[in-house]
């Protein structure tokens, strides 16, 4: 038998040893914390786009995170309620590290009903949420309040950042709410991702359903004035092409008036020019548009310029009808973080042309198209530098003098390229094609055309519900998308100031957290509406 003395040792050794292990891992773990860097994102009971919304989150805010998916792209963030939310990581920044967190199964959540009746006109459904009155501040600049929950509803106000109103319910779809407008005796509503709700999640709200009918598609506004021919300096008329992942679609190509397409040949040191790329266009019957990248790190204090125009200047001479120096490189995932400079881009700019012109001088050189985005406030100039500002800062650097072409990208429209105002996420340039136009086209004092090397539509029709930060493509369908992409090579096509059109993309097949695939134009099935509608532009069809 132990003797008293090693028995209570050993039971004070045990009792150490249940102590250490339960605590330890609180020591090893280093709290992870997210904060939200998007305006406004969604928090989804699962990690995946399709998941039910159960939280809204906004700029700046911060959480801790529970726990992470296999891959760490969604983690579950600590939120005061009844169930905690799920958020993709690339919408905010996060401290710590995420994959020392377990992986979570999904939050347990139920969706409000919505079986059941409910009273007519403008009154609530009873099955629908709870809070028959609410709050929202208004976080866009401007934003447009109209008489029914659609673009097609009159616009009866303006709503300022900032004004507060009293919310009365929102629409099914909870895409939109009610509000109170003083002074307003009819009913009012807003895009509910234009505020902020003093409820944690939308649909929390009752569902009213609207009393008036919408009074019929608005007529589109005109479009701004933008200054027409003559241009001098860039050769040749309005082409069409687009942007492919393998080629698979010539002929699909053909028939919407294509004659060319763009792909991308990336610089590294010692690398060498794809001729087989250029000679299968060729071969196909299309013009060559080659998108010269690198990656970001490569620009660094300028020391691989010389090579990066001397391989401009190989796959010129190997036949390229045209080359776009470099992308979208007012963001830093292009141009090293602390070195964005247009001034800095033009010294590359001017080092390739002179490479190109003197191994091809059929050869088109456009210019790096910047990422439409007035993202500088937030992340700050060694990040992003605002489109406008950037293409500022190239003009004041003689950037005319080396390109033939101003690249140009517009890929987030919701609303048809004739219109100019009607965004429901709010009236930022970058939103409209013609405001679009005008301000590149006139920055350059209409010394040069226009060269679209991405110009898309996004629409979710045949894939799963879009990531939150494009969650404005779910409500485009393909119908919009072959009709808007038709009514901007009209517009191009007629204004003589767009040389080039490239429609981003073709064929692409990626969905992920970038739905490439999304804005193909050929879409699951292989069907193709814009082509046909292209072609009717075009005059191949």
């Amino acid at each position: 038998m132990m003797p008293n003395r090693l028995r209570s040792l050993a039971v004070l050794v045990l009792i150490c040893m249940l102590v250490f292990n339960s605590v330890a891992p609180t020591f090893a773990q280093q709290a992870v914390t997210f904060t939200v860097t998007a305006k406004s994102i969604r928090g989804r009971s699962a990690p995946n786009g399709a998941a039910p919304v159960v939280y809204s989150f906004f700029q700046n805010q911060t959480f801790n995170v529970l726990g992470r998916n296999e891959g760490g792209s969604w983690i579950r963030l600590q939120v005061a309620g009844p169930a905690d939310a799920w958020v993709l990581a690339a919408n905010g920044t996060v401290k710590g590290d995420v994959m020392t967190l377990p992986v979570l199964p999904p939050t347990p959540y139920t969706p409000p009903s919505t079986s059941g009746g409910g009273t007519s006109g403008g009154g609530p459904a009873t099955s629908s949420g709870t809070v028959a009155v609410a709050e929202i501040t208004i976080v866009e600049k401007s934003v447009r309040v109209r008489n029914f929950p659609s673009l097609t509803g009159a616009v009866i106000a303006q709503a300022k950042k900032d004004q507060k109103f009293t919310v009365r319910g929102r629409t099914q779809d909870a895409l939109w709410v009610k509000i109170d407008l003083p002074g307003f005796g009819g009913e009012a509503w807003i895009w509910a991702g234009v505020g902020k709700l003093n409820v944690r999640n939308v649909r929390e709200l009752v569902v009213v359903t609207p009393s008036q009918p919408a009074a019929g598609p608005a007529p589109a506004p005109s479009a701004p004035s933008v200054p027409t021919g003559p241009v001098a300096a860039t050769p040749g008329g309005f082409e069409l092409g687009g942007q492919v992942q393998d080629f698979r679609f010539p002929d699909l190509m053909k028939s919407a008036g294509m004659t060319w397409v763009k792909r991308q040949m990336y610089w590294s040191p010692g690398a060498g020019v794809d001729v087989g790329m250029i000679n299968d266009a060729h071969n196909k019957g299309f013009k060559m548009l080659v998108a010269l990248v690198a990656d970001a790190h490569h620009m660094a204090g300028g020391t691989n310029f010389d090579a990066i125009a001397s391989y401009a200047g190989q796959i010129a001479a190997a036949g390229a009808d045209a080359i776009e120096v470099m992308n979208e490189t007012n963001l830093d995932r292009s141009w090293p973080r602390g070195e964005l400079d247009p001034a800095r881009y033009v010294e590359l700019l001017k080092k390739a042309y002179a490479a190109i012109k003197a191994a091809n001088p059929n050869t088109l050189v456009i210019s790096s198209a910047p990422s439409p985005t007035g993202a500088q406030s937030v992340f700050g100039p060694d990040r992003v530098i605002n489109d406008d500002n950037y293409l500022r800062g190239m003009a004041a650097a003689g950037a005319v003098n080396y390109m033939d072409c101003i690249g140009i990208h517009y890929n987030e429209g919701m609303v048809s390229p004739t219109r100019s105002s009607g965004d429901p996420r709010s009236d930022y340039y970058t939103r409209y094609y013609p405001t679009m136009v005008s301000l590149y086209y006139n920055t350059f004092g209409g010394r040069k055309k226009l060269c679209f090397t991405e110009i898309g539509y996004l629409s979710h029709e045949g894939y799963p519900p879009l990531p939150q930060q494009y969650d404005w493509g779910n409500h485009i369908t393909v119908g919009q998308q072959a009709q808007w992409l038709a009514e901007a090579a009209s517009l191009a096509r007629s204004s003589n100031i767009v040389r080039l059109m490239i429609v981003w993309n073709v064929d692409f097949t990626t969905f992920d957290s970038d739905p490439q695939a999304a804005f193909g134009i050929v879409r699951p099935g292989g069907a193709c509406p814009a082509c046909n509608t292209l072609g009717r532009v075009m005059g191949t069809q």
